[in-house]
């Protein structure tokens, strides 16, 4: 191959890294987004509150898995518009999320002598599931998505 082919090739190869260096910037980290934020203070503000006494730790468990679940759902669609979306798992912030709402159970259960199991079940289940929607949406291809009705005119 010439030089003139391969700068040819170079030349060709710039639009599609492009694209796909446009498509990550479109999408916030993690940490950067207000459900993030949403998600770490109230999961937080509710394991206090529970630790306290303020609340059952019943209610904190499930304020905590409702927030870490919609989380997790929220970065999997945001995920899912993007087909340039790497990396493991595990460096995601929902994995991290999901962590969160099980290490607040667990410190709940320490303090308080306990949580009904079927309610610690239930919540790690349901967390486990969002964790795995969100991976599942993170390896959508576009193309599969519905289509997206547009507003109706007012």
């Amino acid at each position: 191959m010439n030089i003139f082919a391969k700068l040819k090739l170079a030349l060709a190869l710039r639009k599609p890294a492009a694209d796909v260096a446009g498509q990550l910037k479109a999408i916030k980290s993690g940490w950067k987004t207000l459900s993030f934020w949403v998600t770490l203070i109230g999961s937080l503000a509710s394991l206090a509150a529970a630790v306290k006494g303020f609340i059952p730790a019943n209610y904190s468990l499930l304020i905590t898995t409702a927030l870490v679940t919609v989380y997790n759902i929220l970065r999997g669609l945001a995920k899912a518009d993007s087909a340039a979306v790497t990396g493991p798992m595990w460096a995601t912030t929902e994995t991290w999320m999901g962590i969160l709402g099980q290490v607040s159970a667990g410190m709940l259960a320490l303090q308080q002598g306990g949580i009904n199991a079927k309610w610690m079940t239930v919540a790690a289940s349901v967390i486990a599931t969002a964790m795995a929607l969100s991976r599942d949406l993170r390896a959508l291809d576009p193309k599969d998505l519905p289509p997206v009705a547009p507003a109706p005119a007012s």
